[in-house]
């Protein structure tokens, strides 16, 4: 599993937004979280479509978070931007596995462990907010 680029600038527009206590312009969130001015509006757009965003229009407009930062995950902001997590295509879909276990089933060793791992990750991710971030990191 890679996360892309993408779903990294779209972690740091949030962190930027949940720290923020104003509505912000796009022009200001990417001068400040170092996203072209374009990637941060497709960013945003994918952002508000999933309901983590919202925008306001007029002089008083901007960006500012749909939801309290306690409310959005690390897990929330990369599948809406990189889909679901699987680190290897046999994770979601068991039918894809061409290998068979000992047992028969219609999973091999390696897709037990590398599922173990996957859904490690997906909970780990799922319980990091973005109020909850600095102190986790030891910020």
């Amino acid at each position: 599993m890679r996360i892309t680029q993408e779903a990294d600038y779209a972690l740091r527009i949030v962190m930027y937004l949940s720290k923020a206590d104003k509505r912000v312009d796009a022009g200001t969130i990417a001068a400040d979280t170092a996203v072209s001015p374009r990637f941060a509006t497709k960013i945003l757009r994918k952002l508000m479509l999933a309901g983590l965003v919202r925008s306001y229009k007029g002089v008083t407009g901007g960006y500012a978070l749909a939801r309290a930062p306690e409310d959005i995950t690390i897990l929330d902001v990369i599948t809406v931007i990189d889909g679901e997590i699987r680190i290897n295509r046999c994770i979601g879909a068991q039918d894809i596995c061409s290998r068979l276990s000992a047992s028969g089933e219609k999973t091999c060793s390696v897709h037990e462990v590398l599922s173990d791992v996957n859904d490690y990750i997906v909970e780990r991710f799922s319980k990091v907010n973005f109020k909850n971030i600095d102190t986790i990191c030891g910020l």
